[in-house]
């Protein structure tokens, strides 16, 4: 486990119960990549690559001016893209930034919500509904809840349906994230 506190950056190593100092990564959101060994450190309108000492690896300006900013920064299960929601220029929009090439992006309007990653490569998840074609007792429509599931690879969306009708009296599920959790043996 990694974590800041007191200004310091920690590694607490669960199974040996050892808690250590490690050199601090400022940014202002540290995601370690899948690979375990390297940090992608969120810094404004650009990211940075740190090995797992804290030395920089790369730095990567993404071309954004001053009055652009990345906003609900994520990276895919994956380590291969970013996302953010873009604030300051405009209308909010939805972007994902190809690790392995950042001049590859896929830049899409924002909805009323944001897209989180899927644990199937190259695929998001946004939340949707609709009014249902049934009816409930008191005569207005049922919600129907679903993902918009979009494929990074070949920009295609489908609905995928996430409830039934009424389903144990329930008139609709809230998402509120999605999670792969793997046992470790």
């Amino acid at each position: 486990m990694i974590f800041y506190a007191s200004g310091k950056h920690y590694n607490y190593h669960v199974p040996t119960k050892t808690l250590t100092e490690r050199p601090i990564i400022y940014s202002n959101g540290l995601f370690l990549l899948p690979d375990g060994k390297t940090f992608l450190a969120d810094k404004k309108n650009k990211y940075w690559l740190h090995d797992f000492n804290g030395d920089v690896i790369e730095k990567v300006d993404l071309g954004f001016n001053t009055q652009f900013t990345m906003k609900y920064l994520e990276v895919s299960p994956f380590g291969d893209y970013i996302y953010f929601v873009s604030e300051g220029l405009g209308y909010p929009k939805n972007y994902w930034i190809d690790l392995s090439d950042p001049s590859k992006r896929i830049i899409l309007p924002r909805k009323a919500g944001t897209f989180f990653f899927s644990d199937k490569k190259n695929k998001v998840l946004s939340q949707g509904f609709k009014d249902s074609e049934d009816l409930m007792g008191n005569g207005q429509y049922y919600i129907d809840d679903f993902f918009y599931e979009f494929d990074l690879s070949t920009q295609q969306t489908r609905e995928i349906p996430i409830q039934e009708n009424d389903i144990w009296g329930m008139g609709t599920i809230y998402i509120f994230d999605v999670f792969n959790i793997k046992d470790e043996q």
